[in-house]
């Protein structure tokens, strides 16, 4: 059993939340095993049905994270992880037809449902 760490950690950046309309570099903020973890908001995308947030992986993370953001003042939920993301695939499969057989792109993607 691995012991407690209380190693001690850089303090929590001062974040900006610059208005209510909430949008691309709006930062969103979800927690993993006790710890928040922060990261901001890219451009909506749709697969027709539904309409997604896209931030970083380890973000959104696993199926149904609680994803919030803070707005006048107040935390408030914005959506849910859609437990879809994209980590490290092999470059030629993404650029296809570009050099680099042996080369990982690391894409670090993960959708949010509104």
């Amino acid at each position: 059993m691995a012991g407690r760490d209380d190693a001690e950690r850089p303090s929590t950046p001062t974040l900006t939340f610059p208005s209510d309309l909430i949008g691309g570099g709006y930062p969103v903020l979800t927690e993993v095993q006790g710890r928040q973890h922060i990261g901001s908001l890219g451009c909506l995308v749709t697969n027709g049905e539904s309409i997604f947030a896209l931030t970083n992986r380890h973000v959104a993370g696993e199926l149904d994270r609680t994803a919030e953001t803070v707005v006048k003042g107040r935390r408030q939920k914005i959506g849910a992880s859609a437990g879809r993301e994209l980590g490290k695939m092999r470059f030629a499969d993404v650029y296809d037809g570009w050099p680099g057989e042996r080369v990982l792109a690391n894409l670090d993607a993960g959708l949010i449902r509104a």
